[in-house]
């Protein structure tokens, strides 16, 4: 198994990447939505999880604009080098 990280460049950090659930949105159809603008690809459920989040993260954010954050994390399939391009406004780099 491997993970995906992402260089933001408005957060400045390595991250998973990831996005928000527009209202009424199905978080899977946020998850497809999310890889299409992201990652150039098609979201694959996994084996591990299907399209269930496999755990999620509760969070308290710090700064200006304090909130509770919650994030679903979901497990994808994809092949070693099935990720050749990205978002290159929102991440500087894919490792």
């Amino acid at each position: 198994m491997e993970l995906l990280l992402v260089a933001h460049r408005k957060a400045g950090l390595w991250l998973p990447s990831g996005g928000h659930v527009e209202p009424i949105e199905d978080p899977w159809d946020t998850v497809t939505r999310e890889c299409r603008e992201e990652l150039c690809i098609e979201a694959l459920p996994s084996t591990v999880s299907g399209a269930q989040p496999f755990f999620l993260t509760i969070t308290q954010t710090s700064g200006h604009g304090q909130h509770t954050d919650m994030s679903s994390w979901y497990v994808l399939q994809s092949s070693a080098g099935g990720i050749t391009s990205f978002n290159e406004e929102e991440f500087e780099a894919i490792k």
